[in-house]
């Protein structure tokens, strides 16, 4: 079915919203449900296709298979699971912005505890670059969901560890304490975009 015939048998625009798809859906099939008085299964088949044509080309910026129909969680209007349809991809919400400025904004202050005023044995480059380098592998991984940046990021909070324990100054403690609840906080959030990078990469 082409998409002007899907937008003529729904009743609206071959441009329309997702929202104004799924409420000219609901409402002719309504109208034409098997179940329903002067309904048929054809009609109804026809009104279904309609739908998940006019749905996919709404998908705008998802690659999928042909015959797959993504819906964005962040789309309006958007049909629910429980509906049948015959490939369905969900593609999950982007990573919260809060919860990667909280993520990042722990990382900071366990970055200042764990350098100032530590009687590092060696210069204090190396500690500073360390840092530098954990809080941009982990905001990286934490927007784009790679498993290149979380192995450096875990690489990174590894040897803070080792090095903070090793030193063990009360500045070093703390920075690692903070760093825990950080650590989750990105994680979660890289674990979200990574969800929804692989679901817009389809199935």
């Amino acid at each position: 079915m082409s998409p002007e015939r899907a937008a003529e048998v729904l009743g609206i625009d071959v441009d329309a919203s997702p929202h104004e798809v799924t409420n000219a859906f609901a409402a002719r099939a309504r109208r034409t449900h098997p179940d329903v008085e002067g309904g048929s299964a054809e009609a109804f088949r026809e009104a279904v296709e309609a739908r998940n044509v006019l749905l996919s080309r709404t998908s705008a910026g998802t690659t999928v298979p042909d015959g797959y129909i993504v819906f964005d969680e962040e789309q309006p209007g958007r049909p629910s699971p429980a509906d049948e349809f015959p490939y369905w991809v969900i593609v999950p919400r982007a990573p919260s912005p809060a919860l990667i400025a909280v993520g990042g904004g722990l990382l900071l202050i366990a970055a200042f505890l764990s350098i100032y005023d530590v009687p590092y044995p060696w210069t204090l480059a190396e500690p500073i670059t360390r840092w530098v380098a954990l809080i941009a592998a982990a905001l990286a991984f934490a927007v784009t969901g790679r498993r290149g940046f979380l192995a450096v990021m875990v690489v990174l909070v590894i040897a803070t560890l080792v090095v903070n324990v090793a030193i063990t100054t009360i500045g070093g403690l703390l920075g690692l304490f903070i760093t825990m609840p950080a650590i989750v906080a990105i994680n979660a959030a890289g674990f979200a975009a990574r969800r929804r990078r692989t679901a817009k990469a389809g199935p």
